[in-house]
């Protein structure tokens, strides 16, 4: 999970908090016996959850992970280049524009990257959380944006974080596309399954529903997917027992009307 804030400091920073080795080698028993088990298996289904093992092992390990024990792939020179992550200590890395900051940082978050130099060992699984931390930012100076996974995480601190923060969150925006947003069943479910969090002694106040892509639809279908959105919130009980339709708000994102603001800012 990413957070983002502001830093009274002129640099961008990225402090990365890791999950505890005893919490890796948990996670790489519990993802190494799913695995295995569904070789065993002669159902196809679940494809897409071994994809998401096997990444996360051959990110850090490549091919190895396949032919070792547990055991075996907690040796430290997995980890020679982040020494926080054995100790534990918080990662700092600074840099002076945001782009560069992130080409630091893109193998603490995901497995792809544009760079032209191959990157060997990806660290995102064994991430807690990501802050960055951004200068000069007069929005940032009142709010802190955190990008959290949907529902929770299969990892024991990772998950508690997830817990914590969702529950600590004042708003919650939840994204998805203009075409399915009445729709989107992961949407609702992520809605349904953290409702209780957020609104049983938790610090929501408000739910945000940001429908993007709306460029190319016209203003009664726009109109005709918000009413959509707000009928399909007002069946789901499990979040109506904690928000009323007043903390309901729909939104639509155009790629169109940012530009155009952001034009009219620079002729200002």
């Amino acid at each position: 999970m990413i957070k983002v804030e502001a830093t009274n400091g002129s640099k961008y920073e990225a402090h990365i908090e890791f999950i505890t080795k005893e919490d890796w080698e948990n996670e790489v028993q519990s993802l190494k016996q799913a695995l295995e088990d569904h070789d065993d298996d002669d159902d196809d289904g679940g494809n897409d959850d071994c994809l998401d093992r096997d990444g996360k092992l051959s990110a850090l390990y490549g091919e190895e992970w396949k032919e070792k024990s547990t055991h075996s792939l907690m040796d430290n020179k997995y980890f020679r280049d982040i020494p926080e992550f054995l100790k534990p200590k918080i990662k700092i890395l600074e840099s002076d524009s945001a782009e560069g900051l992130s080409e630091e940082f893109v193998r603490y978050t995901r497995s792809e990257s544009n760079e032209t130099e191959e990157v060997k060992r990806w660290y995102w699984p064994l991430v807690k959380c990501v802050t960055v931390k951004v200068p000069d930012n007069d929005f940032l100076d009142h709010v802190t944006l955190v990008d959290l996974p949907g529902n929770g995480d299969s990892n024991r601190s990772r998950d508690q974080m997830w817990t914590e923060l969702i529950a600590s969150c004042s708003t919650v925006w939840i994204v998805t596309e203009m075409t399915r947003a009445a729709s989107e069943k992961e949407a609702w479910e992520v809605l349904e399954d953290a409702s209780s969090l957020l609104g049983n002694g938790g610090e929501c106040q408000q739910i945000h529903f940001i429908c993007t892509k709306s460029d190319h639809e016209k203003p009664d279908d726009i109109n005709k997917v918000k009413k959509a959105v707000k009928n399909e919130f007002k069946k789901r009980k499990t979040i109506t027992n904690h928000f009323s339709e007043d903390s309901f708000q729909v939104f639509t994102v155009s790629t169109k009307e940012f530009l155009k603001g952001e034009n009219s800012l620079r002729e200002t």
